[in-house]
């Protein structure tokens, strides 16, 4: 009976204390939601913008698939369909090529895509969709691009289209023929393309085993495939001739590192909010002391107090959790959604938001932890401690002497003195402070290196690119002449055209040179057969299309931009001298071996005795030219060097700088050059990814700069927090050194050298870890190369933020917390 009433007791005395204690449950159960809030928040707009990042990704190559088999058979796609590793593997085949719409010269290139390619692997690499695929002859669906680059700015389901096209068949005859869009979508590969029904696609004649024109693509129910799985599957699909599967076989480590970049951010944001949190109950919790140690005299026991306490922090974590979490959900799932769907009209109402119940989970268990390790040693000093050390309790540590002197110098020393006396909440303000503006700084970075512009910057090392299609076929020829690389060259705007030339070459047998390379090779998923069967072949017939390679050729500023990049520089009058070489990874396996050495090599169909000799002086990353050979190395000359070992090389494409670059009518003008070369011809073009890729900017910006906005917001809250929270403990302090000759002006002063202290200090750590670690994360999830640069403006932004803050909160909370006269404030401090 006794147990009850005292339970009734602790209950009574606890629901009176939290009525009393308003303000302070007020400010335990903000700090609670805003971190309960901010978990949802930058939870589901981190899923978002990670969404977003990938989905443009996706966008950009124009379809979604994992790994990719040129010129399938039916009977290999039959094969791909039944494995068990494979998910979906659709047809994709290039048939014809749109040259001119009402008499206007274009080039848009015209692909049928099978019923799986097209639900599965096309429409998800889509922004936006109207319309169907089409079905009869005479429709035509086409990108929003293509629809640009025709003049319709305004498309409409069911319009006609009177067009002149050319098959890609052997015959590659020129047709009129009148079509009918049945839909248009967006993406940003870039490219002028349009898609046609099977009814049209049979009636040019192209194949889906012609060389270049037809795809497998292969979407696996793993994406995060090994080597062996792709070796696995070549030889389940049987590879035919030179047949090999396209995949990326750096996939699985890039993960890892992007995997490790997502923990550490997800760290600094987790130990922020455990910051804030921590900080709010130890000093709320700590500020009662002396009420618990009365509570002591009355014959309370520790752990009945730790009862009381426990039940008041319970109550103020029922009401923070669930404002935390209706909060954050409204924010995430119709707030943040709505201002993106301002931003970027493609975005409907039911596209994923990335909220998700396990967030909402992860934000609860987070919170109840946080609150609960918090608590833990305030609430065992409160029901430990005794009568006497609770009436004596002050979380800062007073000195016994005070310094007379009112010199800057002695108000430094007694500011930094101040800054370090209480080590633990100098820690603790220096650690959230820190963590928070390294959070913002790294997202920053990360948002900045992410920009459409920065990408295509990177990714294109031109602005616009012309490609000889008929490299690799049966028909090659010279579909890039002098004459028109002039023209280009008179266009307004353009600075400078880069050609790049190239040919097949033979290599014979050179053990020194490339038989290491050539056991690396047939070690990796990219080389399909007998190592020790095909090296007999090689060296009895080196000429076998199989082991070809191919002689690249560069001009000045080619040159200029490969050697810029190499790891050895190679002497320029040498290298247009005929005498060096630079050779390039084959198939991305390095051929590092064969620098320093002299290599041998002669054209198909010349005699060996005919052969030529270069010395290899360099190896690039990679080479200037699109197309491959075989299996061996490609190595680069000069072109002054091929036109005098070779009559009339072909050119295989042109890069072309503008004086400034994304310059749409530029871009026209030089397609219109290339009209009537439909099918030899094809453009890429940095204006035409970066137009498309605009809508998709804005969404990512906001997602960004909404993550770091809460990081930076929380930082600051971190610092007001624990700064007013120690000036009210040192109030007594305060009135006692008014009291012995230090005036007003000269605390507020000790207080703003305090602040700058704090900001000074995190500023440099911020510097000097912050900014190596967001450059590491950086590194490792940097898909294309971007250069890393910090983004000063907004950084400069926060941290004069931050700085104004680290001033003005101090005196504020001293302004606040200063009551009535010095004799009032010495009794006040003393009760």
């Amino acid at each position: 009976m006794k147990n009850v009433k005292k339970d009734d007791v602790i209950r009574d005395l606890s629901n009176k204390k939290y009525l009393v204690d308003k303000g302070k449950n007020v400010l335990i159960i903000v700090a609670i939601v805003l971190t309960t809030f901010m978990i949802i928040v930058i939870s589901s707009m981190g899923i978002s913008y990670w969404n977003a990042i990938s989905r443009r990704s996706c966008m950009m190559e124009g379809m979604k698939y994992d790994v990719q088999l040129p010129e399938p058979t039916k009977a290999q796609v039959k094969k791909a369909r039944q494995i068990g590793l494979v998910k979906h593997a659709g047809i994709n085949v290039k048939c014809a090529v749109i040259e001119s719409y009402e008499k206007k010269p274009v080039h848009v290139r015209l692909f049928w895509s099978d019923e799986t390619n097209w639900n599965y692997q096309c429409i998800p690499a889509f922004e936006m969709l109207k319309g169907t695929y089409p079905e009869k002859e005479n429709e035509v669906m086409m990108s929003t691009q293509t629809l640009k680059e025709l003049g319709i700015k305004e498309p409409e389901i069911g319009m006609k289209l009177d067009i002149t096209y050319q098959e890609l068949s052997k015959d590659g005859q020129l047709n009129e023929k009148e079509l009918y869009l049945s839909g248009y979508f967006r993406d940003y590969s870039g490219q002028s393309k349009g898609f046609v029904s099977e009814a049209f696609y049979d009636t040019t004649g192209a194949k889906q085993t012609d060389l270049t024109q037809g795809y497998l693509n292969i979407s696996l129910k793993n994406p995060l495939y090994s080597k062996s799985q792709i070796q696995m599957l070549e030889q389940q699909i049987g590879m035919e001739n030179n047949q090999m599967i396209f995949a990326d076989y750096d996939l699985l480590s890039n993960f890892m590192k992007f995997a490790i970049a997502i923990f550490i951010l997800a760290f600094l944001v987790i130990l922020s909010g455990y910051l804030f949190i921590y900080n709010i109950l130890y000093i709320s919790v700590s500020k009662e002391i002396r009420f618990y140690g009365q509570l002591k005299t009355i014959g309370f026991t520790s752990k009945e107090i730790k009862r009381i306490v426990y039940k008041q922090i319970s109550k103020d974590t029922m009401i923070g959790v669930a404002l935390g979490l209706f909060l954050g959900g409204a924010v995430s799932g119709f707030i943040v959604p709505a201002i993106l769907r301002i931003a970027n009209s493609t975005i409907t109402a039911g596209q994923p938001t990335g909220l998700s119940l396990e967030i909402f989970i992860v934000a609860v268990v987070f919170a109840l932890v946080t609150v609960y390790v918090s608590s833990r040693r305030p609430i065992k000093i409160a029901g430990m401690i005794s009568p006497i050390e609770a009436l004596r309790y002050n979380e800062v540590k007073e000195k016994k002497k005070f310094s007379k002197s009112t010199n800057g110098g002695k108000l430094i020393h007694i500011a930094w003195r101040n800054m370090f006396r209480n080590k633990k909440q100098a820690v603790i303000i220096f650690l959230s402070f820190f963590v928070a503006l390294t959070s913002f700084v790294t997202v920053n970075t990360l948002v900045k290196a992410n920009s459409a512009e920065r990408i295509l910057n990177t990714y294109y090392g031109y602005d616009f690119r012309v490609l000889n299609e008929t490299i690799s076929s049966d028909k090659e020829q010279q579909a890039l002449t002098d004459d028109l690389i002039k023209e280009i060259e008179q266009v307004k705007g353009v600075s400078s055209v880069q050609k790049v030339m190239s040919s097949d070459v033979v290599i014979p047998y050179n053990d020194k040179a490339f038989g290491a390379f050539l056991k690396r090779a047939y070690n990796s998923p990219v080389a399909v057969g007998d190592y020790k069967e095909d090296l007999k072949l090689y060296k009895l017939h080196p000429e076998n299309s199989r082991f070809l390679g191919k002689i690249v050729a560069v001009d000045k500023n080619g040159f200029e931009m490969i050697n810029k990049c190499l790891k050895k520089q190679v002497d320029e009058k040498e290298f247009f001298a005929g005498k060096v070489a630079i050779v390039e990874p084959g198939l991305g396996i390095s051929a590092k071996e064969s620098v320093g050495k002299d290599i041998m090599f002669y054209f198909p169909g010349e005699n060996k005795k005919e052969s030529h000799s270069i010395k290899i002086d360099a190896e690039a990353e990679k080479g200037p030219n699109y197309y491959a050979a075989g299996i061996m190395p490609d190595f680069i000359v000069s072109d002054a060097y091929l036109k005098q070992i070779k009559k009339e090389p072909l050119i295989e494409l042109l890069n072309i700088v503008y004086d400034k670059p994304f310059q749409s009518k530029i871009d026209k003008q030089i397609k219109k050059i290339f009209h009537g070369k439909a099918k030899l011809v094809s453009f890429s073009s940095k204006m035409s990814d970066y137009d498309e890729m605009k809508q998709s900017e804005k969404q990512i910006m906001i997602l960004g700069r909404g993550i770091g906005l809460i990081l930076a917001i929380l930082a600051i809250l971190n610092y007001a927090n624990m700064t007013a929270s120690g000036i009210q403990d040192r109030m007594r302090e305060f009135a006692t050194l008014e009291s012995i000759g230090m005036t007003s002006r000269q605390l507020k002063q000790i207080l703003i050298l305090e602040g700058l202290g704090y900001w000074l200090i995190t500023g440099i750590f911020v510097v000097l870890i912050g900014t190596p670690l967001s450059y590491f994360v950086f590194t490792i999830t940097n898909k294309y190369q971007v250069p890393f640069a910090i983004p000063i403006l907004e950084n400069g932004m926060v941290f004069a933020v931050s700085f104004i803050i680290c001033i003005i909160v101090p005196i504020v909370s001293y302004h606040v917390l200063r009551k009535g006269s010095l004799i009032e404030q010495l009794r006040e401090a003393s009760i």
